[in-house]
């Protein structure tokens, strides 16, 4: 996501630490979907944690590509929230974090309908939806 010409500043160098504000690290993309990102990082990050991330706008799906605003080279910052972050060993031995990113650009956007969609809740003998049964 970033390269090596971006700064390379971290703020600790214990990778079981999690980051605090203002720490910048240099991560592998893994995987891009319709609604995030998932990377590996040598730190870990709480669940819920706010990252802002600096990524290729050409990697991102179209829908979320929408309202970014992209320097010259094509980079552009997003904002996401950590849904998950599990430690992994890698095929070469390294410690690592999988980290999952939802997007807030795929928060924010309009649900798009693909047919019909089951209810919440559903109660009672009739099968209403909330209602009194």
């Amino acid at each position: 996501m970033a390269d090596e010409r971006q700064s390379k500043q971290e703020k600790s160098d214990n990778p079981r630490e999690p980051m605090r504000g203002g720490g910048q690290a240099v991560v592998s993309l893994c995987k891009v979907s319709e609604s995030g990102l998932v990377f590996w990082s040598r730190h870990r990050f709480d669940l819920a944690a706010e990252l802002q991330v600096r990524v290729r706008t050409d990697v991102l799906p179209r829908h979320l590509r929408l309202g970014l605003k992209s320097d010259e080279a094509g980079w552009a910052t997003v904002r996401g929230f950590v849904v998950e972050c599990r430690a992994i060993r890698r095929p070469g031995g390294a410690a690592v974090f999988r980290v999952s990113l939802v997007l807030d650009a795929a928060l924010l956007a309009p649900a798009r309908l693909t047919g019909a969609h089951p209810p919440l809740f559903r109660g009672g003998r009739t099968g209403r939806l909330f209602g009194l049964n």
